[in-house]
Parts: C-alpha cells; structure tokens; sequence
C-alpha cells in the first residue's frame, strides 16, 4: 500500500512538471504570435530615429480639419501638433479640442471622415464614441499609430455664442539690416504685412527709414553691431560694441545707438558671435536696458549664446530666433524656410523668422499672408511673441 501510494504521487509530481512545461511552450508561443501579427510600421533604412509620419498625412489631416470646422463651432475648435515618438519612429501627432451643439452634425461629421478614409488608399482607420458626458472623441490612425485625435465637448448655444476665438500660433518675422537702402524699405512697406524691422544705428537712411515704416505702422527695432568671431577680418561694422571694451566705454556706445534711431521697440544683435557668448558682457548689457520699455531679441548667431539667458534674468521681455529665411538668396529657397517657420510655430506656438532687406526676400514675402491664412497661424509683430 505504502508503494503504491509513493508511485501514485511521483505520477502526479511528473504529470505536474509535464502540464508546467506545456503551459510555457504555450505562453511562449502565443508571445510569439501576438508579436508576428502585431501591426508593424513601414519598413525602414535607417535603425536611427526615423519620420513615420509627417507631410505624407498631412493632407489627410487637412481634409478632417476640414471637415470639423464645416461641422462643429469653427471658433470653438482649436489644432494642436507635437512630435511623438515610438522605439526608432518619429511623427507628428494632431489633436483637436472643440465644443458642439448639436449631436446630429457629430454624426455628420464623423461619417463624412469615415467616407474620407474609406476613399483614401493609404489605409486610415478611424475611432470614434462618446462619453457619459456627451464628449465625443475621434482617433485616427494608420498602421497602429496614431496620427490624430479629437475631443468634442457638448454644450449649450448660449456658452458657444460667449466663447473667446481661439488662439492661432503665431509667426513674426525681423527684417534686419535695415536703414542701407530706401527704396528697399517702400518695398516692404507696399506689402502690407505685419513685419518688424532692425535699423543699423549709423545707416546713413536710418532715421528715414525709421519714420516711414513707422507712419506705415511697422515696428522698428534698433539692430546693434557686435563683435563677431573673426574679428576684425569679419567686419561688424561701425559702432560695434565689442569684448574688448571695458564696462564704461560699452554702456557709452549703446546709449549713443538707442538715441541713433528714434521710435524703437526693442533691439537684437548683429552678428555677435562671440559677444554674446560673454556672460558678464550680456548681464552688463540687460541691466542697461532694464526700466526701459525695450525688448531683446536673440539672433542666435552661436550655439553658445547667452544673451537671452541673460535678458529673461534682468526681466527684459526677450525671445530668440527660430529660423534665417534667407541665407540663400532665392525666392523658392525662402518660401521653404518661412513654411519651416510655420511648422515650428505649429508645434512651439510661437516662432520667430529673420530676413534680410534683399529684393529676393520680399518676392517670397508677397506669398506670406496666404501662406499663413492656409496654414491658420497669425502674423504678429515681434513683440507679441517675446516672454514677458
């Protein structure tokens, strides 16, 4: 009795270990599955981090935008973009935040994207349902990413009629160099866009040009010279302040250059390269501009800048430059950079652009306003997009 008791519980000691290891095998092999069917994203060249998604979903993601604002409150309805990333994948995410009224043109709305995607051979999924609290939601997807979503709040016709507009992002671009030439100057004004313009302080037309662009209500900024590196083999120009100056000397220059132009709103550097990569220098110099109803602006001429740093520790409004429009003197050249522009602002909400008074510059800048009507960012002087 007792053996057959001992053989009876090494039976089930093995028939145990058996069910065990068939369970793995199992586990193991439905892992392996899950991850062969999984939804993979398009193959790739390169293992580095790598845009899934971007402009080629653009034009899709246009279409619902839409859409939407056919269907729900227009004003009510704003569009966000960031980069998100998954492993070695890169793309831009939309969302959508945005208020309704009427459950009926939800509907309508989310067939009509359904319809859109259906048409479209690139595969888009579409995710649509509501909440308890009437929020619809909406995910749009490709491949198993997603690529955008929307959240649409119910609410009365008396609370949409009340809503503030949404805020756009917002582009301002500097046209520096200012002050050189006059006719250039008529030219920019005759396109009747919010520009802001940097004027030399000893151009031999800087008050001129300082008075016209103003009566054509632009905004004009006072753009200092300061030393670069390769100084003096890369010339700055006539009263630059440089890093050889002691204190007293520097303040004296830059004071005679805010009173050179009359009617300024703020000041970048030109050139500056190496100035601006000196701490004590650019604390000096924001302390000279505090009390002052003044701005700085950033050019960003090295990497190693500190100067808006510096300006945001003394509490001088500041902001910096995004991109240089026109580094390369040709129209099609600019209008690519002003659309980085516009992408940068999408994402940052604000971004700042620098040109140049080049008859190149103001042949793409006749495309602006609707560049940015097309793309719903605001042009905005300068000084509505510095941190206060």
């Amino acid at each position: 009795m007792h053996k057959n008791n001992v053989r009876f519980s090494s039976l089930r000691f093995w028939l145990g270990i058996g069910t065990l290891l068939v369970a793995i095998v199992l586990l193991v092999l439905f892992l392996w599955l899950s991850k062969s069917t999984r939804l993979q994203p398009p193959a790739v060249k390169n293992t580095s981090s790598t845009v899934f998604s971007s402009t080629d979903d653009q034009p899709f993601l246009s279409a619902i935008d839409d859409l939407a604002r056919k269907y729900v409150h227009a004003d009510a309805l704003e569009r966000f973009t960031e980069w998100v990333s998954r492993g070695s994948h890169r793309w831009l995410l939309t969302r959508w935040e945005g208020l309704y009224q009427d459950p009926g043109e939800v509907k309508t709305f989310f067939a009509a994207c359904r319809q859109l995607a259906n048409e479209n051979p690139a595969g888009y999924q579409l995710l649509s349902y509501v909440d308890g609290s009437k929020t619809n939601f909406l995910l749009i997807l490709r491949q198993g990413y997603v690529l955008g979503s929307m959240r649409l709040h119910w609410v009365g016709p008396e609370k949409v009629q009340n809503l503030p507009r949404p805020i756009l992002p917002r582009i301002a671009i500097i046209i520096d160099d200012m002050g050189m030439n006059l006719p250039i100057a008529k030219q920019f004004v005759q396109l009747s866009v919010p520009l802001t313009f940097s004027i030399f302080p000893y151009a031999p037309h800087a008050r001129e040009v300082s008075r016209l662009l103003r009566d054509a209500g632009q905004q004009v900024m006072l753009h200092v010279p300061m030393e670069p590196h390769g100084y003096p083999d890369v010339d700055p120009g006539p009263g630059a302040l440089l890093d050889t100056m002691d204190d007293q000397l520097l303040l004296s220059c830059f004071n005679r250059e805010l009173a050179a132009v009359p009617g300024i709103v703020g000041i970048n550097n030109h050139m500056g390269s190496r100035l601006t990569e000196n701490r004590h220098i650019m604390a000096l110099f924001m302390r000279c501009l505090q009390g002052k109803p003044l701005f700085f602006v950033d050019s960003r001429t090295t990497a190693a800048t500190v100067a808006f740093d510096e300006a945001i520790k003394a509490g001088i409004p500041a902001g910096q430059r995004d991109v240089f429009l026109d580094n390369v003197k040709d129209e099609q050249y600019i209008l690519a950079q002003i659309k980085k522009l516009v992408a940068i602002a999408q994402i940052k909400k604000t971004a700042v652009g620098i040109g140049h008074p080049y008859p190149e510059t103001v042949a793409a800048l006749r495309h602006l306003k609707r560049m940015a009507s097309d793309a719903r960012v605001n042009l905005v002087p300068v000084s509505k997009v510095v941190e206060k």
